[in-house]
Order: structure tokens, then C-alpha cells, then sequence
């Protein structure tokens, strides 16, 4: 089998200040992530030229504008340490990123970035992003809107600091193996973090709502935070056979994930791993809102590894 490859999927198009800064991020990020992996780095650019209401003049400026910024693009890639390889394509943004998945070299990871609007009902993370979150096998690594504001850099001196998210069910198992392995690769400190708080809020809330009231609650609590202990030790014990240098953290705030993660941990880690849920087999998989806000609200780099379908 070949070597495997980081793709970079970027929008090349942009003229906007704040889109140029972005496409500069994630080269950054994808060219170092390539370094630190010893893996060729493969930049997408899909063109959106087959609408209908395009005329033929106005596709051929477009061909001619992305021929230009392709060319500038190699110039400025031939100044990365690592082996680089741009590939330019026509048709629709999404089938083009995953048809990569299927041809040449398997990939190591998609690096994306994401728009970070909010919509009347939820926020999302940008149209081509969400879909390939849905529909890709392969680990993703956005850049958020809040990473990107700060701009955020890897660490160059110092061991990289992992923390994988676990809901210690089969759903993670992708992501704790995947965060497993590349921090035995990038020679990263790995923390294995579970919140019991997430759930327990979870629960609390459901209760309310329900108008549901139990003198056994509190005990039932107290239980979940026991069982979660011992869940997340043999979790811990388990990943350490795929690499040594493991911690383990449980979370107790009785408060979202993603809002424990940005607000309280942003600094003490440089990448977060978690894993979102298929729904079954026959329907398309979807991103649960902890892994959309956490993406969003960020401070680090998420990779998000799917779990298989039920």
C-alpha cells in the first residue's frame, strides 16, 4: 500500500483579507502537520465553474484568475519543507474532496476550514465543510473561526499536547484509536478527557423538563461520577499500549463540553481529537451539536474521526 498523504482543501478563489489569512493558516498548519508526520501534502482546489448560470466568458476569466493563483500557490508551497503536490479539479467542491479518498495514495488527514455563521436554528460551520464532516471516513482537522482569529500556531520547540474527548461508548473507539496513534507519531503528549459533568447536565436538564423528581437522583449521580472513574482509568490503561505517555482528566462541571473545553482548556493543549456518531447504516451520518459548537468555539485545532455506522 502507499504512503499515506495530508490533504489540504482550500479556497483559492477568495480575494477577502480575512479568507487570504485563512487559506495562510491552514497551509501553515497542513505543511507542519506533513513535516511532523513525514507525509506528502497533497492541496486540493476545486473550481465551482459548472453552474448553469455562469456564461462561457465568465468560466474562462475564472479558469484564467485560478491558473494564475495555482501558479503563485507552487511558488510560494516550494518554500515549505515538505513534498507538495497541488491538484486543481472542476465540478462541486464536496464529491471533489472525497473523490480524493479514492484515488491515489490513502489520506492521513483532511484539513479544512470552516466559515463560523450561525444560522436561524443552529450554527454551522460552513456548507463544504459540514458535508465532508458527514460523509468522510477520513479523520478531519478544522481550523474554527475562534483558532483562526487568534491565529493560532503549533508549538515549534515543545511536544505537541493532545486531549481526546471520550464518551467511553463504542462511537469513540475511531477517535481514541486514531489520537492513540498519532500521538505515538508526533512523539505528542496524549490526555484522555471523559465528562461525566456533560452527562450528568445532560440528565439534569431532561429531568426538569420532564417535571421528573426521585430521591434517588442525587445517589444515581454520585454513582455516574464512580462508574465514570473507573471507565476512564481502564480506558487510560488501554490506550497506553498504543502509547506510553497517557494521562487521564474527568471533567465534573455540571456544564456543556465544548464550553468547559474552549473556556477552561484551550491553553493547556494544542490539538483536541473527538469522535461524532453515526446514525445506522442506511442513513447519512450527522455532527452532533458538541462536536459543531466545540469546533466553533475552539482556541486549537479539532480533528473529528467518525465512528462506523450502526
Amino acid at each position: 500500500m502507499s504512503a499515506k498523504s495530508i490533504l489540504l482543501a482550500d479556497d483559492l478563489a477568495s480575494v477577502s483579507n480575512s479568507g487570504r489569512s485563512r487559506s495562510h493558516l491552514l497551509r501553515d498548519l497542513a505543511a507542519e502537520f506533513s513535516r511532523r508526520l513525514n507525509l506528502p501534502l497533497r492541496i486540493l482546489y476545486v473550481a465551482n465553474t459548472q453552474k448553469a448560470f455562469l456564461s462561457k466568458a465568465l468560466q474562462e476569466k475564472i479558469k484564467k484568475k485560478d491558473k494564475d493563483s495555482l501558479m503563485l500557490l507552487g511558488k510560494e508551497m516550494s518554500h515549505y519543507p515538505v513534498k507538495t503536490k497541488i491538484i486543481s479539479t472542476e465540478g462541486e467542491p464536496v464529491s471533489g474532496i472525497l473523490k480524493q479518498e479514492e484515488k491515489n495514495a490513502p489520506l492521513e488527514m483532511i484539513v479544512l476550514g470552516s466559515l463560523g455563521k450561525h444560522g436561524l436554528k443552529k450554527a454551522i460551520i460552513g456548507s463544504v465543510s459540514e458535508e465532508v464532516l458527514r460523509r468522510s471516513t477520513t479523520p478531519i482537522l478544522i481550523l474554527g473561526p475562534y483558532a483562526r482569529l487568534i491565529q493560532f500556531e503549533l508549538p515549534m520547540d515543545e511536544p505537541l499536547r493532545i486531549l481526546l474527548l471520550t464518551d467511553l461508548s463504542s462511537a469513540s473507539a475511531p477517535a481514541e484509536q486514531y489520537a492513540a496513534s498519532l500521538a505515538s507519531r508526533l512523539q505528542a503528549r496524549l490526555t484522555v478527557c471523559y465528562s461525566v459533568g456533560h452527562r450528568i447536565h445532560q440528565l439534569k436538564e431532561m429531568i426538569s423538563s420532564r417535571r421528573v423528581s426521585s430521591q434517588s437522583i442525587d445517589a444515581m449521580f454520585k454513582d455516574m461520577q464512580r462508574d465514570g472513574e473507573k471507565l476512564l482509568l481502564k480506558k487510560t490503561q488501554q490506550l497506553e499500549k498504543l502509547n506510553n505517555s497517557v494521562e487521564s482528566l474527568l471533567l465534573k462541571d455540571e456544564k456543556n463540553l465544548e464550553d468547559v473545553v474552549s473556556k477552561k482548556m484551550g491553553d493547556a493543549f494544542d490539538l483536541i481529537v473527538m469522535g461524532t456518531h453515526s446514525r445506522n447504516k442506511f442513513l447519512t451520518a450527522f455532527i452532533g451539536s458538541s462536536a459543531r459548537n466545540l469546533i466553533l468555539k475552539s482556541p486549537v485545532p479539532v480533528i473529528i474521526c467518525r465512528s462506523q455506522p450502526d
